[in-house]
């Protein structure tokens, strides 16, 4: 059995083919009334997406420690 063709949509970014598409677009500019982040909020983000530490020598081997009597039923 044939497999169908799928019809490629534009991207995001390309404008071919849109109905609302114009030739002298122009760049976005930002809306002073919509909310913006915080500076608790960014560091919230930047804390929840920051690498953590690995662990070495004691806590490594305290860890594989813990691993295993967690394995223990």
């Amino acid at each position: 059995m044939p497999t169908p063709e799928l019809k490629r949509l534009p991207s995001k970014g390309s404008s071919e083919g849109s109905p609302h598409a114009s030739s002298d677009a122009t760049p976005a500019i930002a809306d002073p009334d919509a909310p913006q982040y915080s500076v608790l909020m960014n560091e919230a983000w930047d804390a929840a997406n920051a690498e953590l530490p690995q662990a070495s020598g004691v806590e490594k081997f305290l860890n594989r420690v813990g691993a295993l009597i967690a394995l223990v039923p």
